[in-house]
């Protein structure tokens, strides 16, 4: 984060590496770092427990409101504060929160939209371009959405389509989440690397059994 902010750029080639000097290095994560630079700045190992918390507390908070509508106030407060005591161990100062977050946000923003057709879904593919460069789990965005469709698709056929038939989504929402869908796969594109960074994820997780299991193993 320190040397983006010094030179305005990402770096592309590895620089830290003595054996892999020069290596090309595919920064996902280059805005968490950047972030978490401005953080450190100003205030120290403080300002990023400070930062930590506020991530943890949005999550909490967008969850929260979402739910407000439609449960008892106390059910849901009761509900979310068990379960953030049940994940606390995962929000470290690490780029994974903000997957949370920006996860919890997809969630919400969709049920929204499936429940009343609300235009704040089309927020996504932004929200997308920021997950893209700030942590390696930005694939549910879409993932998630595609989800949906099959879903849709789902109730619509088969032995069960009469039962399922007033939870159908109409046509012109199918068309929307269709758009959407696409619009969020382009935005994955919108890194330093292009089609590397967006593939990068996938790439990851090719690994975790094969040559990159040692690693995985201890992480």
């Amino acid at each position: 984060g320190q040397i983006i902010a010094a030179t305005h750029k990402v770096p592309l080639a590895d620089i830290f590496s003595f054996v892999l000097q020069g290596k090309e290095w595919i920064n996902h994560e280059w805005l968490f770092q950047f972030g978490a630079h401005l953080f450190y700045q100003q205030g120290g190992a403080d300002a990023l427990i400070f930062m930590q918390n506020m991530v943890a507390l949005a999550l909490f908070l967008v969850v929260f409101f979402a739910r407000l509508r439609k449960e008892n106030h106390l059910f849901v407060f009761s509900i979310l504060y068990l379960a953030l005591l049940t994940v606390a161990y995962r929000f470290t100062i690490r780029p994974d929160i903000f997957s949370l977050l920006f996860l919890a946000i997809d969630l919400v923003l969709i049920a929204s939209f499936l429940d009343s057709g609300h235009r704040a879904i089309w927020c996504l593919p932004i929200l997308q371009c920021l997950w893209t460069n700030m942590h390696g789990f930005a694939f549910a965005g879409p993932l998630i959405l595609l989800l949906v469709l099959v879903a849709d698709v789902v109730k619509k056929i088969g032995p069960w389509s009469a039962v399922r038939k007033n939870a159908a989504l109409d046509p012109s929402r199918v068309r929307q989440l269709i758009l959407l869908i696409l619009l969020m796969f382009l935005a994955s594109f919108v890194n330093p690397q292009g089609l590397k960074g967006a593939a990068y994820p996938f790439s990851v997780l090719g690994q975790i059994s094969g040559k990159g299991r040692i690693f995985f193993d201890y992480i």
